[in-house]
């Protein structure tokens, strides 16, 4: 089926690229220009001009490169995933080795391509973080099933992103969601959306077991309330 015809009536799906090389930036722009949805929402060449962008309410997906220059992408997403936690992000990296892979999940990343990767492949891996789903390469896939099945299970701060753990620190201490939002000097709907990504990454499925996953791992005493 003909890819100029096959998403035909789809909302616009705006990407930012975040990459380091312009030929790259370009060569998605040209590939972009002939889809009927895929627009180019934004792009940087250093992970500066990136946080200092600011605007992304017409971004659905950041297509981030994790050697970003000028600063560690690994700590730009984490940055960035704290301060916009419903925005997708598809890392990529030229290493097929499975830890930065590791790293990309923890930092907060919806899925991972190489650059190596076909035009056909990343735009099907933004197309699946849009969608709310996960793009893992199959070889990548199995090293990290590998991984898990030798490996005992991270700790929470490796697991959880830096503002999700302290989101489960508050909560543990008995805070409600609206206290959290005014605590961080987020919106509500922020800190709903840590909460969700803490549920999913831990396994646990209300903010009772929250609380008690918390305690067992020492986040402090829940506050006492007067």
């Amino acid at each position: 089926m003909n890819r100029d015809k096959r998403y035909a009536g789809n909302r616009k799906i705006g990407v930012f690229i975040a990459d380091s090389y312009p030929v790259f930036q370009h060569g998605l722009e040209s590939y972009f220009a002939a889809t009927p949805d895929l627009v180019m929402a934004g792009k940087a060449g250093t992970g500066q001009e990136m946080m200092e962008g600011g605007q992304w309410t017409r971004v659905n997906a950041l297509l981030l490169d994790a050697g970003l220059a000028g600063l560690d992408g690994f700590m730009v997403l984490k940055q960035f995933k704290d301060d916009n936690p419903d925005i997708p992000v598809l890392l990529m990296a030229a290493s097929q080795d499975f830890r930065w892979l590791l790293k990309g999940i923890r930092a907060g990343a919806s899925g991972v391509v190489s650059r190596e990767a076909s035009l056909e492949e990343m735009e099907m891996a933004i197309r699946r973080v849009y969608a709310g789903q996960t793009y893992i390469p199959a070889p990548l896939a199995e090293k990290l099933v590998l991984h898990y099945q030798r490996n005992e299970e991270e700790p929470l701060e490796e697991r959880l992103s830096p503002r999700e753990y302290e989101v489960m620190q508050w909560l543990t201490r008995g805070l409600k969601l609206s206290e959290i939002a005014r605590q961080l000097e987020v919106s509500h709907q922020t800190v709903t959306t840590h909460r969700r990504h803490i549920l999913k990454k831990t396994g646990l499925r209300t903010t009772a077991e929250i609380i008690r996953c918390g305690l067992l791992n020492g986040m402090g005493e829940p506050i006492e309330k007067v």
